[in-house]
């Protein structure tokens, strides 16, 4: 579960970031990489969409089956 809650941590602060650093990354990224503005943002959504898929389904998931098997023995 702490690493379902370090995961959501990082999750915030990527969003963070991109949202205060929004101008600068993009004029960089557009520089180095060559990317239009559709580029970018294709770019960025399938991150947070990777990354919030990865939290749920193997971390937090995971983490809640073993939680309820555990409750589940402890009540028996």
């Amino acid at each position: 579960m702490r690493s379902f809650l370090v995961g959501c941590g990082f999750y915030i602060l990527s969003v963070l970031v991109l949202l205060l650093f929004r101008g600068p990354l993009h004029m960089l990224a557009a520089d180095v990489f060559h990317l239009d503005d559709a580029s970018w943002w294709k770019i960025v959504l399938a991150f947070l969409i990777g990354a919030k898929l990865i939290l749920v389904f193997l971390l937090l998931t995971p983490a809640l089956a073993l939680h309820w098997c555990g409750k589940t023995k402890e009540n028996r």
